[in-house]
This record gives structure tokens, C-alpha cells and sequence, in this order.
């Protein structure tokens, strides 16, 4: 993990990326457009190796565009 890490410090500077990037937040991007693409949290719960769902819950991050298409099916 430390040297992915490195690696992607090193990448960041190269293309003059200022926000901080790790390993870790790559969970993060990965289960919020897994959550996005397939809504099947129980599967990403075993993918992350999670016992209890409240952790999973950290990593995903609802995305306003998802918010407006899910209110946009309760319109008549």
C-alpha cells in the first residue's frame, strides 16, 4: 500500500494534481460507482470483507445526480 501510495504522489505531481490521492480513496471511488452502477449493497459489503453493513455505509458516498433520479420517480 505504501508504495502505490508513492506511485500515485508521483503521478499526482507529474499532471499537477493538487488534491490528495491514496489506495484508500480508491475504495472509496470504487464503491460508490459499484453502489451506483448495480444498488447491490449486501454484494458490496462481501467484496469490501465487511461484518457489519455501518462500514460499508462509510465508503459510499451518494452522489446528488442520484438524489434527482431517484425524486424524479415520484413525480406523476
Amino acid at each position: 500500500e505504501q508504495k502505490i501510495n508513492k506511485y500515485l504522489k508521483d503521478v499526482c505531481a507529474a499532471f499537477r494534481i493538487k488534491k490528495k490521492i491514496s489506495f484508500h480513496s480508491a475504495r472509496h471511488t470504487f464503491a460508490t460507482l459499484f453502489l451506483k452502477k448495480t444498488k447491490n449493497l449486501p454484494a458490496l459489503q462481501k467484496i469490501l470483507g465487511h461484518s457489519n453493513i455501518r462500514e460499508t455505509m462509510i465508503y459510499v458516498h451518494v452522489l446528488n445526480e442520484d438524489i434527482e433520479n431517484e425524486m424524479k420517480k415520484f413525480e406523476l
